[in-house]
């Protein structure tokens, strides 16, 4: 299965989202040790694809706000977050050594990591289905379609 992220439809929203869900939160995409993990670690995944997408797609408005800096380092190993730096008015996304190349920081470019993050979060989604029942599967699927799917916040 895979699963398509309607982007938020506006930058405060996209803001509101990010400030409300993972922000200074490490997000691995990765298949969690222990079983019961599955749901917390997918919804942090999901929350990280749509948001990104939002990014992207609200780059301009959220332009205005605050500087957008993309930061990639080796130390990050295999963890995404994002951080917001009030004082600098910087949107900071940390991203994986697998999304772009190390040591690479773009600041105000609009750059498509989203692509990455939703392949990345639909392999996830694969594992699961074979790690989990399959009604424990299918209502975690239920609530990031409505994740998907959502365009405010």
């Amino acid at each position: 299965m895979n699963m398509i992220f309607k982007p938020y439809e506006t930058a405060n929203a996209t803001l509101l989202a990010n400030g409300n869900s993972i922000i200074r939160k490490k997000i691995r995409f990765e298949k969690p040790s222990k079983p019961y993990e599955w749901e917390k670690r997918i919804l942090d995944c999901a929350f990280f694809c749509k948001i990104s997408k939002s990014i992207y797609y609200n780059f301009s408005e959220i332009r205005k706000q605050y500087h957008v800096r993309y930061s990639a380092n080796v130390l990050y190993s295999s963890y995404c977050w994002t951080d917001l730096d009030m004082k600098n008015y910087n949107l900071i996304i940390n991203l994986a050594n697998n999304f772009v190349s190390y040591g690479k920081v773009l600041i105000d470019q609009r750059v498509d990591i989203h692509t990455k993050a939703e392949n990345e979060f639909n392999c996830l989604l694969t594992k699961m289905r074979y790690d989990l029942p399959s009604d424990r599967y299918n209502s975690i699927v239920e609530h990031l379609k409505c994740i998907a799917d959502a365009t405010t916040y």
